[in-house]
């Protein structure tokens, strides 16, 4: 494991790059094959549809890609192999997402959540990031202890 952590720690940029750009590969590989099989929405908006035609928000996530991806850096630097690569694939789904927004004008979403909202690759990418992120934060928050069950 030390041996990671001073790869990671002295190749920070490869690292994060080469990772970010897999999740983005990935699920543009998926959407590519999605299209024309599957039943796909068009998606304008931001997560589940929300504000549709935001086109503001382009200008958002390029300055906040610019800030994800110099976290990533900064934790693969650090050390912290888990929290690169949370950020890693925060980076690179909303790279993915933001590479089909420009070439399409929409993200193509084709997984079903039992008919509740539809989402793609990028998204769930995002979602693992953010969750992880938040629960280290939250670990963090509790000085790195760990649960304990109930009744102990």
């Amino acid at each position: 494991m030390k041996k990671r952590r001073d790869f990671l720690a002295k190749h920070p940029v490869p690292v994060v790059s080469v990772s970010a750009a897999a999740v983005a590969a990935a699920d543009l590989a998926l959407k590519s094959l999605a299209l024309g099989r599957f039943e796909t929405v068009c998606n304008s908006g931001t997560a589940l549809g929300w504000l549709p035609g935001g086109g503001w928000l382009l200008a958002l996530g390029g300055v906040l890609s610019l800030w994800i991806a110099y976290s990533a850096i900064a934790a693969a630097r650090a050390g912290r192999p888990t929290e690169s690569l949370l950020w890693s694939l925060l980076l690179g789904g909303g790279a993915a997402n933001l590479a089909e927004r420009l070439s399409r004008g929409c993200v193509t979403d084709f997984l079903d959540f039992f008919g509740l909202w539809r989402f793609n690759p990028a998204d769930a990418a995002i979602t693992l990031a953010v969750a992880g992120l938040l629960a280290l934060l939250w670990r963090k928050k509790r000085g790195g202890r760990r649960v304990r069950p109930v009744g102990d």
